[in-house]
Order: C-alpha cells, then structure tokens, then sequence
C-alpha cells in the first residue's frame, strides 16, 4: 500500500513540474528524486543511478547480460527507466533506454507518454534506441497519447520534438483519420524549421 502511494506520489509531482514557474521545478525535482530514493528503500533494491555506475567498464557482453538482469527483476518500476532525465546521469540515459526496450512493449504499456520525451532531442543518449522502440509498438497503442504529445510539443514552441513526432507521424502512415483534432495533423503535416 504506501508503495502505491509513493508512486502516486511521484507521478504527481513529475506532471506538475509542467505547470509550474521554471525557477520552482527544481524544488518539485529534489522532492521527486527523494521519494524515489524511499520506493527503492522500501523495496530493498539499488537506486537505479547506482545500477549503471561502471557499465562504460563492461564489455558490450557484460553490459547486456546486467541489463537482462535488471530488465527481468520487477522491482524496478519501469516509470523511473521511462523519464531517467532528472534523476540519473546522461552516461546512464543509454542503458535506461535499453532496459525500457529489454521489457518490451507490453512490459511497459503504462509509460509510452513518457517515452515521447526522449523525442525532444534525438541526440540524447538512448533517444534513438527509444524512437525505433516506439516504431515498434502497435500503432494503436502510439494513437492512445500521440495527440496529447503534440499539443505539448505545440505548447512548449519544441520545433525538434515536433519534427520527431511528425517522423514518427510517417512511420506510422497516420492520415487525417487517426486525429480527432484535424488540426494537430495539419501542423504535423506541414514542413517543420528546426
């Protein structure tokens, strides 16, 4: 139960950073990062910054056999592998990505909203690995919050993020159709400048 609670927790805080002044989302991040760090005590598992310390070390074999390892064990919650931007190191983004990919699309249903974050620069370690990630997904699956991340996109003036998504909007063959707001298909449809 104060599991679950932790994890409400975390998620609250993580979607409210998105209304709040820039200048106060650093207090939201700190709060996040320690509730985080109580969920890993309370499970008695590594905080997974510290899962990664070293992997550069490892040999390409290592690195994917403690990755399927890591993938396999379900006291990990896949949200903190999902969005590892405030939490983990950059050199650490990378394997967060292939753990996310290592569970597989319906080990990790529940946080493909957060995977369309890795979009907003396709330069970040593991972001490539994740956009050929959500290339795989059922296309169903991508429509449930495509809309959504758009008008994230739209609203934060992310000219990069909008470019990826309308490369995923291709992949996908996404006509008209599958828009309930025409409109974002037409924004998406038009040649973006980034």
């Amino acid at each position: 139960m104060l599991e679950q609670k932790l994890l409400e927790q975390i998620k609250n805080l993580h979607y409210s950073k998105y209304f709040i002044k820039e200048t106060d989302s650093y207090k939201v991040e700190s709060k996040e990062s320690q509730l985080w760090s109580k969920y890993y005590q309370l499970k008695k598992i590594k905080h997974p910054h510290d899962l990664f310390k070293n992997f550069a070390k490892l040999s390409k074999i290592e690195q994917q056999e403690k990755i399927k390892k890591i993938a396999e064990n379900k006291n990990y919650n896949n949200q903190y592998f999902a969005n590892p931007f405030d939490f983990m190191h950059k050199d650490y983004w990378e394997y967060a990505a292939k753990v996310i990919i290592k569970r597989g699309y319906l080990e990790v249903e529940n946080v493909i909203p957060e995977l369309f974050v890795w979009l907003q620069d396709i330069n970040w370690p593991g972001s490539y690995d994740i956009f050929q990630f959500l290339c795989s997904i059922p296309k169903d699956a991508i429509l449930k919050y495509f809309e959504d991340t758009v008008k994230e996109a739209i609203r934060l003036s992310d000219e990069i993020w909008l470019f990826q998504l309308q490369r995923l909007m291709y992949h996908f063959k996404l006509t008209e159709n599958d828009f309930k707001d025409k409109q974002l298909f037409e924004i998406l449809n038009q040649e973006i400048d980034y």
